[in-house]
C-alpha cells in the first residue's frame, strides 16, 4: 500500500490562527502588544527561518562567503549586512540543479507547487508546505478584508486561475478566511470577457479583484453590452493589482484598493479604506528600503528598492529577497482603519526597467501612468526599449480613445512635455496593442518589452 499523508494531519489551524490571527481579530490582538514585545516576536521568528535556510546550499554558501553563521545574529539591525538575491539568482539555481534549485525543497507533509507566469524566462516553481499556505492565506484575508470585503460579499475573481498563485491565494482567502462567496472567472481566456460583465451583473456582484487593466477592459465591454457601469451594477469595492485609480473611474468611482504581491511572497501588501499607503504585516514579513547603486539602507521616505524577509515559509525560507521594485517606507503611525503595521508607499516602478535617455533615467512605469491621464488616450499603452549606436532609446505607444481620429499631434506635444525628455511616441488606432500587451488574455498585461538584448 502506497503512503499518504492527509492535508489537515500536516498543519494545526489552531497554533496557526494563534500565531498569525486573521481578520477582523488581527487589528486588536497585534494592536495589543508593546515595540519590545513585537522586537522579541519578530527576532524570534527570524532565528528559526535563519536555521531552516541555513540548510540549503543556496543560503549557506552565501553566508559562509560573508562569514555568517545564524547564531551570530543578536538583533534585528544585523540583518541588513546578509547578502540579497533577486529573481535572476533564483533562475540560476533552478537553471543549475533543476527542476526546483537549491534554495527551497519539502520539509515533509503535502506542499503546493505555483509558478510564476513566464513572462521574462520560464515559469519559476515556488514550493508552498501546508503551513506556509495557511499562513500565506491568511495575511492575503487580511488585506482585503481592509479593503472592505465582509462575509456577505459577493466576489468576481478575475486573476488568472492556473499554475500561477495570485488566483488560488485569493479565492481561499476569501472562501476560508472571509466566508465570501466566490466566483472564479479567472481571465477572459477562460471566460470571456463579455460572460463576466454579464455574471457580475446577474449574480449582482459586489466586489472584483483583479489586475486593474482587465477591469477596466471589462468596464467598457460593459458599456459595449449596453450596460451603464454607474447604475446597473451592485459592485462596493475594486481590489487590484496595478492602478487603482485607473480602475475606479472606469467604474465610475467605485472606491479602488490596490494589492502588492509577487509570486514569491504572494500578497504581503495592500491598501486599507484609509489609503495613505499599503499595510504590510510586519508580524510575517520585514520590509527594507536600499539605495538602487549603494545597497545602503534609505530612511523613511525615501525611493529604493524592496527588500524581503519572510518570517514564517518553509519550504522556500525568504531572507533578504531583492524584489526589484521601487517604494519607499512611510513614517510609523496608527492607522484610521485600526490597523498597526508599517506602510509603504506601494509600488513606484521596478529598478531593473530603467532606461537611461540623454542621461536622465526614465522608469517605463511612470511613462504608462502619465500616458493614462490624456484625455485623449484610453489607458492602453506600450512602453519598448531599444538600443541605437547612441544609446538607449525609449518608444512609447498610446492607443486613442474613439476610432474617431483626433490631433494626434496636440497628444504627442503634451506627453512629450509632460515626461520632461524626448521620446518617441507612436499614437494607435483603439484594441490595436491587445495583440502585443496579451489584455484580456494575460492575468498581468505586457506594459515595457525590452528589445535592448
Amino acid at each position: 500500500m502506497r503512503e499518504t499523508i492527509a492535508y489537515h494531519g500536516a498543519v494545526d489551524p489552531g497554533s496557526i490562527v494563534q500565531e498569525y490571527p486573521p481578520p477582523p481579530m488581527h487589528v486588536m490582538q497585534l494592536s495589543r502588544i508593546s515595540e519590545d514585545e513585537a522586537a522579541a516576536r519578530t527576532l524570534g521568528r527570524l532565528r528559526r527561518v535563519l536555521d531552516r535556510a541555513a540548510q540549503l546550499p543556496f543560503y549557506s554558501e552565501r553566508w559562509a562567503a560573508v562569514g555568517f553563521e545564524p547564531a551570530d545574529l543578536r538583533e534585528l539591525d544585523q540583518l541588513s549586512a546578509l547578502p540579497t538575491f533577486t529573481v535572476h539568482d533564483l533562475r540560476e539555481s533552478i537553471d543549475a540543479n533543476p527542476p526546483f534549485g537549491l534554495h527551497q525543497s519539502r520539509v515533509g507533509g503535502p506542499h503546493r507547487v505555483l509558478f510564476s507566469g513566464g513572462t521574462t524566462g520560464s515559469p519559476r516553481p515556488v514550493l508552498h508546505s501546508a503551513r506556509d499556505r495557511e499562513i500565506g492565506e491568511i495575511i492575503q484575508a487580511r488585506h482585503l478584508w481592509a479593503a472592505g470585503i465582509g462575509a456577505d460579499d459577493v466576489v468576481m475573481n478575475s486573476f488568472g486561475y492556473g499554475p500561477h498563485n495570485a488566483a488560488s491565494t485569493m479565492h481561499e482567502a476569501l472562501y476560508r478566511w472571509i466566508g465570501a462567496l466566490v466566483l472564479p472567472v479567472s481571465t477572459g481566456n477562460v471566460t470571456s470577457s463579455r460572460l463576466q460583465v454579464t455574471m457580475a451583473h446577474q449574480f449582482r456582484a459586489t466586489a472584483w479583484i483583479g489586475m486593474s487593466d482587465y477591469l477596466v477592459h471589462l468596464a467598457n465591454v460593459a458599456r459595449d453590452l449596453g450596460l451603464d457601469p454607474a447604475t446597473d451594477f451592485a459592485l462596493q469595492t475594486l481590489v487590484v493589482g496595478g492602478d487603482a485609480a485607473l480602475a475606479s473611474a472606469a467604474w465610475c468611482g467605485v472606491p479602488a484598493y490596490n494589492l502588492y504581491g509577487t509570486y514569491e511572497l504572494q500578497t504581503p501588501g495592500g491598501e486599507c479604506w484609509a489609503r495613505g499607503g499599503v499595510h504590510f504585516s510586519d508580524d510575517a514579513h520585514i520590509v527594507q528600503v536600499r539605495h538602487e547603486e549603494t545597497g545602503e539602507p534609505q530612511p523613511d521616505g525615501a525611493r529604493g528598492q524592496l527588500i524581503f524577509t519572510s518570517l514564517y515559509n518553509e519550504a522556500f525560507p525568504i531572507v533578504r529577497f531583492n524584489t526589484l521594485d521601487r517604494s519607499a517606507l512611510l513614517p510609523v503611525e496608527q492607522c484610521p482603519c485600526g490597523q498597526s503595521s508599517r506602510k509603504i508607499a506601494g509600488f513606484l516602478g521596478r529598478s531593473d526597467t530603467m532606461v537611461k535617455l540623454r542621461g536622465i533615467n526614465i522608469y517605463p512605469e511612470d511613462v504608462g501612468r502619465i500616458a493614462t491621464e490624456h484625455p485623449g488616450a484610453n489607458g492602453e499603452y506600450l512602453c519598448v526599449a531599444s538600443r541605437t549606436p547612441g544609446g538607449d532609446d525609449l518608444t512609447l505607444h498610446v492607443e486613442l480613445a474613439d476610432a474617431v481620429p483626433a490631433d494626434e499631434e496636440v497628444i504627442v506635444r503634451w506627453l512629450r512635455e509632460r515626461l520632461g525628455v524626448r521620446i518617441t511616441v507612436e499614437i494607435e488606432r483603439p484594441g490595436a496593442l491587445a495583440s502585443q500587451t496579451g489584455l484580456g488574455v494575460r492575468t498581468k498585461p505586457v506594459r515595457f518589452r525590452d528589445d535592448r538584448t
